[in-house]
């Protein structure tokens, strides 16, 4: 598939995946999904939950994602406050927190430093 039609193929999925507590972007064949609320343990819950709307999406249009390529973050305020540990479980694969994770070439940790 050329790259164009492929970006054509993906465009629908990160506006699927906006709602009131998540923001999503992609970049090619990436897509990123910010989740907030009062804690990580309910980021985690609502990413599964995007998840499995990632996953309906796939059915429809012949795709596949891959799992042991998921990548996790934390970001807080009050990293004290808040479970900066929390991973999250999608169809039995546990993915763990990162200290640091790079998007798009920029380094991203916790502090946003």
């Amino acid at each position: 598939m050329s790259p164009i039609l492929f970006l054509l193929f993906m465009a629908d999925l990160p506006a699927k995946l906006n709602s009131r507590n998540t923001s999503a972007s992609g970049f090619v064949d990436d897509t990123n999904i910010l989740a907030w609320s009062d804690s990580t343990e309910e980021n985690c819950r609502i990413l599964q939950k995007k998840h499995k709307e990632c996953e309906e999406w796939a059915r429809k249009h012949g795709a596949r994602f891959a799992l042991e390529k998921y990548q996790l973050i934390h970001f807080s305020r009050a990293r004290n406050r808040h479970n900066m540990q929390a991973p999250i479980t999608i169809q039995g694969h546990t993915t763990e927190p990162l200290s640091e994770l790079r998007v798009l070439g920029i380094w991203l940790d916790p502090k946003l430093s």
